[in-house]
């Protein structure tokens, strides 16, 4: 085979591959690439969509890898225009395909320099308040476990860039805040303390986001999650009057959602341990004060969860002068209700 022959096939190729592009951006139209008014694509508003690499499949041709430059660019056209200009609902099933695929055009690149630690810091904020708006939609398309999941590959991806650029010299000045949202998706990780020591600058482990957020972990002792469930030492009352803290900023507080339901259940089992009575009559305690002090909405949420893990609940007036009581005694492991509706955020 010459030169020429091989030339007319790779161009053949090429030509196949991108009348198939074509083909599945029309048929995978979506709003915020379309012409307003029509179902026609605009092309200068449409972004490459993520494909899952597949076994036996080629690698990407080199044509279709998007350089540093562009791929800022792009994600700054998803951040400033699609999201600011339609709000997380209608965006964020193509904001988070077209994320993903901006992540593998930067892992098929292998770069890790200021473009990509960029890239990743931003992509990380947003995964955190997607995380946390996944779990309060009552119908969410995806599962909150994928979208953590996400979010913990764009966080460690960050604390791979930030040790190999250090090691160049390059530090990068966000690298506190995400060492502290780190910090709070791996809250249940005994060791997480001690891997930030090991690895983290001085610098950045003494700076205040880093603090706070290894005070929030020092309220779960060496509690690991399973320990959580079933009881273990808790500082319930101290993580949830953390939530409200000044230093708590608006992400870290997402972050700390994520858990609001393992720390609940283990601040329930310290009550009814604490309010044990030998005659067996528990201790009645106010609903309205338990919707403070674990940072519930509302006092039907109070209900609701109580209802759960079967614990005595009396109510007493109606309207505004409702008032709510919980009887602690034995919680239940599995609640009477379906575990999905609680599952579902965690």
């Amino acid at each position: 085979m010459n030169v020429k022959t091989t030339t007319v096939l790779i161009s053949w190729k090429r030509l196949v591959h991108i009348k198939y592009e074509i083909l599945v951006r029309l048929f995978t139209s979506h709003q915020h690439k379309q012409i307003p008014g029509t179902d026609n694509v605009d092309h200068s508003r449409a972004v490459k969509r993520f494909k899952r690499p597949a076994a036996g499949d080629p690698p990407p041709l080199p044509s279709d890898v998007r350089p540093p430059p562009v791929l800022m660019k792009t994600l700054n056209y998803l951040i400033y225009d699609v999201l600011a200009n339609n709000g997380m609902d209608e965006s964020y099933t193509f904001l988070r395909d077209r994320q993903r695929a901006i992540r593998s055009d930067f892992q098929l690149q292998n770069y890790r320099e200021l473009e990509a630690v960029k890239a990743f810091e931003l992509m990380a904020r947003y995964s955190v308040m997607a995380q946390h708006r996944v779990a309060t939609e009552e119908k969410a398309l995806l599962s909150v476990k994928q979208e953590i999941d996400q979010m913990n590959m764009v966080l460690q991806s960050l604390s791979e860039f930030y040790e190999e650029n250090a090691r160049r010299g390059y530090f990068s000045p966000n690298e506190a805040e995400f060492r502290a949202y780190y910090i709070l998706s791996h809250i249940w990780n005994p060791e997480v303390i001690s891997l930030m020591e090991r690895e983290v600058r001085p610098e950045v482990l003494f700076d205040p986001r880093v603090q706070h957020a290894m005070k929030i972990r020092a309220t779960l002792g060496r509690a690991g999650h399973s320990s959580a469930h079933n009881g273990g030492s808790i500082q319930y009352a101290e993580f949830f009057r953390l939530v409200r803290d000044p230093s708590t900023t608006y992400l870290m507080a997402c972050l700390m959602e994520m858990h609001f339901v393992a720390v609940r259940k283990a601040g329930f089992q310290a009550m009814q341990r604490a309010y044990y009575s030998f005659e067996d009559r528990g201790t009645w305690f106010p609903g309205d004060e338990l919707m403070e002090l674990m940072c519930f909405d509302n006092i039907d949420e109070v209900v609701e969860t109580l209802e759960y893990y079967s614990i005595p609940v009396e109510i007493e007036g109606m309207g505004d002068d409702t008032l709510v009581w919980a009887k602690f005694g034995k919680i239940r492991s599995e609640g009477t209700m379906q575990r999905a509706q609680f599952e579902r955020r965690y």
